[in-house]
């Protein structure tokens, strides 16, 4: 049986999410329409935003064996996105504040990099140089910047993507490198990826958008999304959030995804951050309860 969402009223918490989700899913709406909910309405003053109703799972309710299904379909998704955006004409119509990062990306960034010692703190923002080098210089499209497992509801006829409040213009593998760095792990749950069905989503993701793979970009976006959560998540471990087998089951994947990190970090010659990757991958994770 299929679950019902009913329609929606968010109120976002500052006019940055709130427009930032409205001129995502008003754009996406005309470009890749089965992405996203519809806009029914929206209020300008008190930050509301009113979608049409989603019917389906969400990613980590659906029963592992069906899962796999599950994210090549995502894969898919994230490459009509894509597609459908990476030209200079097709972001025209884009607000300008769609096309700056996030502001909470660089919290999350300074979060981890405050895990290093300051000696080795200062080696490392070379290397952190050169992984942004690596990805201005890629092509740019539309990212849904906070795909977590439960934002993915999953239909019998399409993948939806909910929560587009940290929407923006970035590098085009940057949200294909979240799903696909071994592990899917957010604020409240985790979905584990193994290494075959990761390169099946990629294979599946390059074939949809028509573009060539380019691994330095992929294994750049990798580290980067290593860089903006592992702080952030490292602290919710701290103050054992949601729940306590929450918390454990999120850490194992945590420390997975920082091991792949790692792994990307010595296919870009980054030996400084490979290292420090490696030893947060290594670092103690809770019991679970």
């Amino acid at each position: 049986m299929t679950n019902s969402y009913p329609v929606v009223a968010i109120q976002r918490d500052g006019q940055q999410h709130y427009r930032r989700e409205r001129s995502a899913l008003q754009w996406l709406r005309v470009v890749a329409p089965q992405a996203v909910p519809e806009l029914l309405a929206h209020d300008d003053a008190t930050m509301t935003l009113v979608t049409a109703e989603t019917r389906g799972h969400a990613l980590h309710e659906l029963p592992i064996p069906h899962r796999a299904a599950a994210m090549l379909r995502l894969a898919d998704q994230l490459g009509r996105i894509a597609e459908a955006t990476m030209s200079s004409a097709q972001m025209a119509p884009l607000s300008a504040l769609l096309k700056q990062m996030p502001s909470g990306y660089r919290a999350g960034h300074q979060a981890t990099m405050a895990l290093a010692a300051p000696l080795e703190r200062m080696a490392l923002d070379a290397e952190v140089d050169a992984v942004d080098a690596i990805l201005q210089s890629s092509i740019q499209s539309l990212q849904i910047g906070d795909l977590c497992p439960d934002n993915v509801i999953v239909g019998d006829a399409q993948t939806v993507l909910l929560d587009w409040e940290f929407a923006y213009i970035g590098p085009t593998m940057m949200d294909l490198a979240a799903v696909t760095l071994s592990s899917f792990p957010t604020c409240r749950t985790s979905v584990g990826v193994e290494s075959n069905l990761a390169q099946s989503m990629i294979e599946r993701w390059s074939n949809t958008t028509g573009a060539a793979l380019n691994s330095p970009t992929l294994a750049a976006a990798q580290l980067q999304w290593a860089l903006i959560t592992t702080g952030e998540l490292l602290d919710l471990e701290r103050t054992n959030q949601p729940t306590p087998r929450i918390v454990a089951d999120r850490a194992v994947r945590l420390r997975d995804r920082c091991r792949s990190a790692a792994t990307a970090a010595a296919e870009l010659e980054l030996p400084g951050l490979r290292t420090f990757l490696q030893r947060l991958a290594d670092s103690p994770a809770p019991r679970r309860q």
